[in-house]
């Protein structure tokens, strides 16, 4: 069973970091590359509030909130000689029970359970992720910086952030059966995208994924847009255009088991 979601976002905070090429290109299927800003993949964590969240045609009042984190990298492939752009979710986390339950089998993939804690007031946002496996601990600590994009960042300014992340739209992440990454795409109202100064940002998950190579880069934040969540089916690893990627990837675990990657045969 596919479902529509709708509601409202209340808050969007990316956090970033560049990644090497080369490391980021060994967490990846074959078949898909890191999508690159001056050089560098970007990953990090994608921690949204939903609000109101219920099936498209329902009244909002029925609607319900959450905590979620996805750990993330942009990516691209070529299929049919043209060029695609997503987001591969290493892993999905929420604080929701019904979203833990209920998100793979509406076709949203695997949602690990999590203790998140958060504080967002007087322009600053803190929050604290820690799962129930043990497998992911999250922290970052921002403030609002308008439109001064941190230092270092590989973003030069808000449209070219902006621009990158609006071809995310589509994100791929893990199904309970290894090797199938279930797709949902997100149609937003508007983007107003904000830059963070970021405080502190650390994750366990990608210190596994990247070995210590991902450096933070940057963090944006968007509040309060009206949304949409819709299935778009499995990522299409079969008709991806093998010769067009640099390098093969990497097998990872099914979702739930420890995040340690394999390399394939090159």
């Amino acid at each position: 069973m596919q479902m529509k979601f709708t509601g409202l976002m209340a808050r969007r905070m990316l956090v970033n970091f560049r990644v090497p090429a080369e490391v980021a290109q060994q967490t990846l299927p074959a078949g898909l590359r890191p999508k690159l800003v001056r050089g560098y993949a970007i990953a990090g964590l994608c921690l949204v509030r939903l609000e109101r969240v219920r099936p498209l045609g329902l009244p909002a009042l029925l609607g319900l909130g959450s905590e979620n984190l996805a750990t993330r990298m942009a990516v691209e492939w070529t299929q049919q000689r043209q060029q695609k752009n997503a987001v591969f979710i290493f892993r999905r986390d929420t604080a929701s029970p019904i979203n833990g339950i209920l998100s793979e089998h509406v076709g949203y993939g695997v949602h690990h359970r999590a203790d998140i804690h958060t504080c967002d007031e007087h322009g600053e946002v803190a929050i604290s992720v820690r799962s129930f496996d043990r497998q992911q601990r999250a922290r970052a600590i921002a403030q609002d910086a308008g439109s001064r994009i941190m230092r270092h960042s590989v973003f030069r300014t808000l449209d070219e952030a902006a621009t990158f992340f609006r071809g995310g739209e589509c994100g791929y992440s893990p199904a309970r059966e290894f090797g199938r990454w279930q797709g949902v795409a997100l149609r937003m109202s508007r983007w107003d995208l904000q830059a963070m100064r970021v405080e502190h940002a650390a994750s366990s998950l990608l210190d596994t994924l990247f070995v210590g190579h991902a450096e933070l880069d940057s963090a944006f934040i968007m509040r309060n847009i009206e949304h949409t969540w819709m299935p778009i089916g499995d990522l299409p690893l079969a008709q991806m255009d093998a010769n067009a990627s640099t390098r093969a990837g990497c097998s990872i675990r099914p979702a739930g088991d420890k995040p340690r990657q394999q390399l394939a045969a090159a």
